[in-house]
């Protein structure tokens, strides 16, 4: 990141924020990863970037989830990357975004909303064939299901994930 700013090589910034948002998000520390896409997010803005604005801001919304108090700024910020994904016809992204508005509304208390995104993101994610981004979007719905109580869809699910895990070859775990 220090040689992109001593560069000023501002797309580079964007990024730069964008992966050390994905090390503290990891690491569990979300105020960390929001101070990041916060500057990914004006950076982009100055730039008018739409293409990195819409990755910015669905990661913010991811990083929103974790706070109770944040919930309605996470739903509007995904909304707002859904609509910029939507206007590039980033398919990828709308899918990802889908997912991220999914999680989202459970979170609100919406299931309905969130069953309805999360089915669209899977349908979307299978017809790109990008496997693994389809699998982790099983898991994540798989794990909304069973917190709801719903075992037989969310191990219907799960089954399903492992079915892609091997076909991808990273059942690793299983012996």
């Amino acid at each position: 990141m220090e040689l992109a700013e001593k560069n000023n090589e501002k797309l580079s910034i964007v990024k730069s924020c964008e992966n050390i948002s994905i090390v503290y998000s990891s690491q569990g520390n979300q105020k960390e990863a929001i101070r990041y896409l916060l500057r990914a997010k004006g950076i982009s803005e100055e730039l008018k970037d739409t293409l990195s604005m819409s990755a910015v801001l669905g990661n913010l919304g991811a990083a929103y989830l974790h706070f109770p108090d944040s919930i309605h700024k996470a739903v509007e910020v995904y909304d707002r990357a859904l609509k910029l994904a939507e206007a590039q016809n980033n398919i990828y992204e709308i899918g990802n975004t889908m997912g991220g508005m999914s999680r989202a509304y459970l979170s609100i208390g919406d299931s309905a909303k969130s069953d309805l995104y999360m089915q669209r993101a899977l349908k979307i994610m299978d017809s790109l064939k990008i496997y693994y981004s389809y699998s982790q979007l099983i898991l994540n719905y798989a794990s909304m299901l069973n917190e709801r109580g719903h075992y037989a869809k969310a191990e219907k699910l799960l089954l399903e994930a492992l079915a892609i895990f091997r076909n991808i070859g990273m059942a690793e775990g299983e012996k």
